[in-house]
């Protein structure tokens, strides 16, 4: 025998409870985060082929394997597929060469900012904000150069 008295087995095992229920909550956050992150990192990349990226989560969904990665190669697939169903969806043609890709990474860069925590230095140069769900996107204000 242990000589562990029933009291201090119920305290362990309450204790232990607690803790399991604090790392639950924490890798609910941590899924929570890498869903955003996903999400724009998904977005960012289909700006390339899709005029709306929003079209191709509405229609296929997040393509992501049992640890919560995107499946790019799965993403490509089904672009495809999507762009075939539904050639209205297709980005347009570049114009002036530019390439709309990098067009999408700098509007995240520039314009988008986590809604959380201080006013941002874009903030701070006068730019109006509209609240979109945790993100925030900034808008330039006239006269502002991107």
């Amino acid at each position: 025998m242990s000589g562990r008295t029933d009291e201090s087995l119920a305290a362990e095992a309450a204790r232990r409870r607690r803790e399991l229920r604090e790392e639950q909550d924490r890798h609910a956050v941590t899924r929570d985060v890498l869903t955003v992150t996903n999400r724009l990192l998904l977005t960012v990349y289909l700006r390339e082929r899709l005029a709306d990226p929003a079209d191709f989560l509405m229609v296929v969904g997040m393509p992501v394997d049992d640890r919560g990665a995107i499946v790019w190669e799965r993403v490509d697939v089904l672009v495809d597929e999507l762009l075939r169903a539904r050639p209205h969806f297709a980005a347009p043609e570049p114009v002036d060469g530019r390439v709309r890709s990098l067009g999408a990474l700098q509007w995240f860069t520039e314009r988008t900012v986590r809604a959380t925590g201080p006013a941002t230095a874009t903030e701070a140069r006068g730019q109006r904000t509209s609240d979109q769900g945790s993100v925030r996107h900034v808008e330039s204000t006239p006269g502002d150069s991107p």
